[in-house]
């Protein structure tokens, strides 16, 4: 009997052992995956202000970009206008026209990239909340 005892005594000991090197393990490998998540946070949030930085710039050249067409069409139209040579008008107004395009374009664009930036930045607001709750659920049940 004695020596079924020491033998359980011996088992169990290795069991605590084990218990003790899996619970060191599982603690070392949250640590490692909340860092990875805390990276990963600061990663996201970076992308996002360069893309918002690169958001802005586009939509505040576009709007510069139209009016400068803009003007090159009005002194071109106002170029030919006195002018009754045909020769010289038809160029003129080709060219008037396609700025036209181009102008309209470049604003169907713009409109374009202000919602696709709204969108952006509301998916990237869940997105943030969405691994902001994921971290605290993840400290919270591993403490």
């Amino acid at each position: 009997m004695t020596r079924s005892k020491a033998i359980f005594d011996s088992l169990k000991e290795k069991c605590n052992e084990q218990e003790i090197d899996i619970a060191k393990r599982y603690q070392e490998h949250k640590l490692k995956l909340g860092s990875i998540l805390s990276v990963m946070s600061v990663q996201i949030q970076q992308q996002n202000e360069t893309l918002k930085s690169v958001f802005t710039t586009i939509t505040e050249l576009v709007p510069i970009v139209t009016l400068s067409l803009g003007i090159c069409q009005q002194l071109a139209t106002t170029t030919t206008s006195n002018s009754t040579d045909q020769q010289v008008k038809l160029p003129f107004d080709t060219s008037t026209s396609q700025v036209q395009t181009l102008i309209n374009f470049l604003n169907e664009q713009h409109q374009l990239i202000s919602r696709k930036h709204l969108k952006f930045v509301e998916n990237f607001e869940k997105n943030n909340q969405l691994l902001q709750h994921g971290i605290e659920l993840f400290t919270s049940t591993s403490e």
